[in-house]
Parts: structure tokens; C-alpha cells; sequence
């Protein structure tokens, strides 16, 4: 994956100059099928203001395929709405639009795309494999992730990798279990290709993250990774405090 990233300065009154933000650019690979996305930078809106959200026309712009009249024969991007049990959906209109399009009524989406959010980014058959540049200004602090009862699709809002022991998720409300991987909250994966969930759980008894299935990986979360945090209904809501991953 390339990516490149620049500090950015600012003078004071005194003419002398202060580190202030550091941006970043960084490609990802999307394969053809599903690929769960986030950005691993605090995304600026359009027309300026405080980073953390933009819409999917200036942050992936035309960077997938789309369609001058079909929906279907487009790329699209997901959203999971865990309040609702269900997708909001888009796709990149070309031709005199050449913008991206919500799914279910004509005009643009209902979501953009947000910091510490996952996405499906869905590359359909018969369309190129992409590499996806993703810009925006590299987090200074941890991130405040809200994690819901039942399935939450979350990214992670930093350039580089972080273990899941160090990734604060247990500290900050993740239940574990002691013996049964079935009473644990756990975190899932997209493989592709294998087109299947790797899953974890946390053992607490010995404080270890554990495959669900034996024989897969323990993954760590990788920059431009999302990510499924599913909470047990007989367990809490939390806020996710992501900390700031340490540099390789």
C-alpha cells in the first residue's frame, strides 16, 4: 500500500512556526466481491470545519465503477445501521451526474463517510480490482468508538496496525468469558478472498484473545480495517476508548 504524509505548519505572530497537523495519504487494495473499509484518517468535510465526517463524493469520489442509468451494474458502498438492523446503500451514478447516489430514493446518500466507521465496499463481477487513496489528517488523540448491543460495523481511524490486546476494546466495557467462547462478546473479520468471517473472543480467566474456529489467526487491526463488534443482548453498551496505536 503506498502512502505519503506531510506536517503542516503554522506562524505565529513572531513569525516563528508551530507544528500543527499532520496529514496523510494511503492507498488500499479492494478486491473484487466484499471488503470491509474504513478510513484510517479523520476525513474533512466539504467546505471546512471540524474532521470526522465527508461525503463519499469527495472522499472515494469516482475511485470505483460506476453506471450512467443502473444501480446494479455499479459498485456500491454500505452502511450498517445497528438501531435498525439494516444497510443504507449508495452508488456512483456517471455519465452527467457523476456522483454518488442513495440507493433506495433518486438524489444523493443518506451517510457519508465518517471517521471510526466500517463500510462494505463492494467491487460487483466483471469490474477491476481498485486501489482506493484515502487522504485526511492523522488522529492526535484515541478515539471515542459508541458500541451498541448487537452488531456494530466499526473502522479504525488511525495509519497503522494495533493488536487487539492493545486496542483497549476490554478495557473500555468488551466482555469476555471465562470458559465459553459462546458467552463472549466477540469481533469478526471479513476474509477476501475465503469469503468468510475470521472471529475472536476473549478468554478473561487468562486475559487472552482466542480463535473462534482453531487453526485461524489472531488478527490485528490493520489500518483501513473494519470490523464487526458484536455485544452480547445479556451485555452492556460501552464506548470504545481506541488509543492511539504505538508506531512499529
Amino acid at each position: 500500500m503506498g502512502e505519503k504524509y506531510h506536517r503542516v505548519y503554522t506562524e505565529d505572530a513572531g513569525g516563528d512556526l508551530k507544528a500543527d497537523d499532520t496529514v496523510g495519504q494511503k492507498t488500499i487494495n479492494v478486491k473484487v466481491g466484499r471488503n470491509q473499509i474504513s478510513s484510517m484518517f479523520e476525513p474533512y468535510p466539504a467546505g471546512g470545519g471540524a474532521p470526522g465526517a465527508s461525503s463519499l463524493d469527495k472522499i472515494v469520489r469516482s475511485q470505483l465503477t460506476g453506471h450512467s442509468l443502473n444501480k446494479f451494474l455499479s459498485d456500491n458502498i454500505e452502511l450498517w445501521n445497528n438501531a435498525g438492523a439494516a444497510y443504507k446503500r449508495a452508488w456512483y451514478k456517471t455519465g452527467t451526474t457523476n456522483a454518488w447516489q442513495d440507493w433506495d430514493v433518486p438524489g444523493p446518500p443518506v451517510f457519508g463517510l465518517d471517521a471510526d466507521k466500517g463500510y462494505w465496499f463492494n467491487i460487483i463481477t466483471g469490474h477491476a480490482v481498485k486501489d482506493v487513496v484515502f487522504c485526511g489528517r492523522v488522529s492526535k488523540a484515541s478515539r471515542s468508538v459508541p458500541i451498541a448491543v448487537g452488531r456494530n460495523l466499526v473502522g479504525s481511524c488511525f495509519p497503522v496496525s494495533c493488536t487487539l490486546a492493545k486496542s483497549g476494546l476490554v478495557a473500555s466495557g468488551f466482555t469476555g468469558h471465562g470458559l465459553n467462547k459462546f458467552l463472549s462478546d466477540n469481533v469478526e473479520f471479513w476474509k477476501n478472498p475465503g469469503a468468510a468471517y475470521e472471529r475472536l473472543w476473549y478468554e478473561s480467566d487468562v486475559a487472552l484473545w482466542r480463535p473462534w474456529n482453531a487453526g485461524d489467526p489472531i488478527r490485528d487491526i490493520a489500518a483501513g480495517d473494519s470490523s464487526w463488534v458484536n455485544v452480547l443482548s445479556t451485555h452492556a453498551a460501552f464506548t470504545w476508548t481506541y488509543p492511539v496505536p504505538p508506531r512499529p
